[in-house]
């Protein structure tokens, strides 16, 4: 569709230019000709403006929901923007760090067998605890088309959802019974026959349609979350 075009020609274009740029920037400002220490210095950066990030959630959350009952959406959408670029800027600065650190002590030592055991060592742990979905990160938003403050919001729940999952689990999915023998019309015997396990399994799919309908609201639901917080 247009959108897929419009998302993989303009704007992924436009954030790998960004993020090259902000890069090299780095690589000349910060201890130039040292590459491990300027790479732990990228990490310590990026993971420091992270933990900022997260403690301003909450007020620029309550900041750009006050800006979103102004008709005029610019301030909202500069609000907004302000704050995620310092979130790129975080982002940047951590991938930096991991990257270069990883090309110093591992690609550059190593063999090639060693690197593409690190790829598929990523990939499939990424399977393993399903978060592969994040490994691509091609979501396209337009600014200030989130309603409220949820626009500041970083829609990360893993957590959240995997709890919520177990708890769902044990606390609406019986198990099932026992098998039991039952006497069939013939007179013979059926031995593990459950005649309650039809009303089980749709209710183990109407548990999982709950679920699937949970997760499409994860965006709504952080809004939500983090309003209530600053309500308390």
């Amino acid at each position: 569709t247009l959108d897929q075009f419009f998302s993989h020609f303009i704007c992924l274009v436009l954030t790998a230019i960004m993020w090259r740029a902000v890069w090299r920037v780095s690589d000349s400002l910060l201890f130039p000709g040292q590459r491990t220490q300027s790479a732990v210095t990228s990490l310590i950066i990026g993971y420091s403006m992270n933990v900022i990030v997260v403690i301003l959630q909450i007020p620029a959350f309550y900041i750009s929901r006050k800006l979103s009952k102004n008709p005029n959406k610019f301030f909202k959408i500069a609000f907004e923007d302000l704050y995620l670029f310092f979130v790129s800027m975080a982002t940047i600065q951590s991938w930096r760090g991991c990257w270069d650190l990883t090309n110093i002590f591992i690609v550059e030592r190593y063999p090639l067998y060693v690197k593409w055991l690190l790829h598929f060592a990523g990939f499939f742990t990424a399977v393993i605890i399903q978060t592969t979905h994040t490994l691509f990160g091609v979501a396209i938003f337009v600014d200030g088309s989130f309603p409220g403050g949820t626009g500041v919001v970083l829609p990360m729940q893993y957590l959240t959802v995997w709890f919520r999952d177990k708890i769902v689990n044990q606390t609406h999915l019986a198990p099932h019974e026992p098998p039991h023998e039952v006497t069939l019309s013939s007179g013979q015997s059926n031995q593990g026959f459950r005649p309650d396990e039809h009303n089980h399994d749709e209710k183990i799919n109407q548990q999982q349609d709950n679920r699937l309908d949970d997760n499409k609201n994860i965006l709504d639901h952080s809004g939500q979350n983090i309003c209530d917080v600053t309500e308390l």
